[in-house]
């Protein structure tokens, strides 16, 4: 899968590939072996080209956290529709997304439980799909009104799919 890093007005790929339980990733002309681990809450245990790391990591807002000793790193990773978003209107990272609620995986909506214009809270229901057998409900992670809704009863979505988007 590739994801885009945004730095200034340049955005830099990192592909990374799944191989065998560990990852590869390619980076800036840069190849790296990364085997990872959770290790409990948000503690990670890393090798990464044969060095043994401790990561803490955590979200704000849209951008992931990693922590290692008393080194923080914060940045936002794109897929590529949110680089393309941010290209096309100049969102910056931090906004691209902002509200976006997404498929976490492939499968079908079997209830939408809202709709456009009613006022959301943190953590509540929005939609039912039915993946893998079971059926997985896909709740607000951000308060607002929702603007519009683009998933359908009984449509088949993939990961990564805009299913609605909330706003203030």
């Amino acid at each position: 899968m590739i994801y885009y890093l945004r730095q200034e007005e340049n955005f830099l790929p990192i592909e990374i590939i799944e191989s065998d339980g560990s990852y590869e990733v390619r980076y800036n002309n840069r190849n790296f072996v990364v085997d990872i681990q959770h290790v409990t809450g948000n503690k990670y245990s890393a090798i990464i080209d044969g060095k043994s790391l401790t990561l803490f990591t955590h979200k704000e807002g849209k951008e992931q956290v990693v922590t290692r000793k008393h080194n923080r790193l914060s940045h936002a990773f794109l897929t590529e529709r949110q680089r393309i978003e941010a290209e096309l209107f100049g969102d910056s990272a931090e906004d691209v997304g902002k509200g976006d609620v997404k498929a976490p995986m492939p499968g079908m909506i079997l209830r939408v439980e809202v709709a456009e214009g009613d006022m959301v809270k943190v953590g509540q229901p929005l939609l039912v799909m039915e993946a893998m057998k079971m059926e997985n409900e896909i709740k607000a992670e951000t308060a607002g009104i929702v603007k519009s809704i683009l998933a359908k009863e009984q449509q088949a979505v993939v990961k990564e799919d805009l299913l609605l988007s909330i706003g203030e």
